[in-house]
C-alpha cells in the first residue's frame, strides 16, 4: 500500500500549476511514508513541474483551473490535484489521499528554474545518501568485513559477476561519486 501512495506521490511532483490564468510557484512536499519516501513538486510560473522523489526527477506540464490542478503526461495520461483552502495540495482521498504541504526551501533572487532544479538536486542527494547507506549495510552482511572501502566497490561489476571489488548493488554514476550537482 505504501508503493501505491508513493507512486501516486511521485506523479503528484511531476505537476506544476499554469494554464487558464493562474500559476503555482513553490516547492511542496509530503513526507508521510517516513524521511526514505519524501517527494516534492516544484511548480514553476512557466507552466511546468519538477517533480522529485527516491533520487528520480519528472519534469511535466500543468495547468490550472479554479481549484484543481492538471498535470499532463504522466504514465497514466493525467493527474488532477487538488488545491486546498489552507494551500496544500491533496491528490486522491481517504488512506489513499497523499497531501502535499509548501515547503520555503531558500528565498533566493535566482530565476524560478535556478530555483527549481537545486530544490531537485538537493532532493536527489538526499536519496542518493539513503540508497548508499542501505547498499553499504547489504555491502557488510554479503561480504563479512564492514562497509566498503570505497564507492566503486558498490559500483556495477566489470566482469557480469558480483564481487567484493564491484558487488553490483548501485549504478555506475552514483558509484562514481557525483550526482545532480553533488559530490558525494
Amino acid at each position: 500500500m505504501k508503493i501505491a501512495i508513493l507512486v501516486i506521490a511521485v506523479l503528484l511532483v511531476s505537476g506544476c500549476v499554469s494554464g487558464q490564468g493562474s500559476k503555482i510557484d513553490g516547492t511542496y512536499c509530503d513526507s508521510s511514508n517516513g524521511p526514505a519516501y519524501v517527494i516534492c513538486l516544484t511548480f514553476r510560473s512557466n507552466g511546468t513541474v519538477l517533480t522529485s522523489g527516491m533520487g528520480i526527477e519528472t519534469e511535466l506540464k500543468y495547468e490550472v483551473d479554479g481549484d484543481k490542478i492538471k498535470i499532463m503526461g504522466t504514465p497514466q495520461g493525467s493527474l488532477v490535484l487538488t488545491m486546498l483552502k489552507d494551500g496544500s495540495i491533496q491528490s486522491g482521498a481517504g488512506a489513499w489521499g497523499v497531501k502535499l504541504t509548501k515547503h520555503i526551501i531558500a528565498p533566493i533572487t535566482t530565476p524560478d528554474t535556478l530555483q527549481a532544479r537545486m530544490a531537485a538536486n538537493e532532493a536527489s542527494a538526499v536519496s542518493s545518501l539513503r540508497t548508499l547507506n542501505a547498499t553499504a549495510v547489504v555491502y557488510g552482511a554479503a561480504y563479512a568485513h564492514g562497509y566498503p572501502p570505497a564507492l566503486e566497490n558498490l559500483g556495477p561489476a566489470t566482469t557480469g559477476q558480483a564481487t567484493e571489488l564491484r558487488a553490483n548493488l548501485i549504478d555506475a554514476i552514483l558509484a562514481s561519486g557525483k550526482k545532480s550537482g553533488y559530490v558525494l
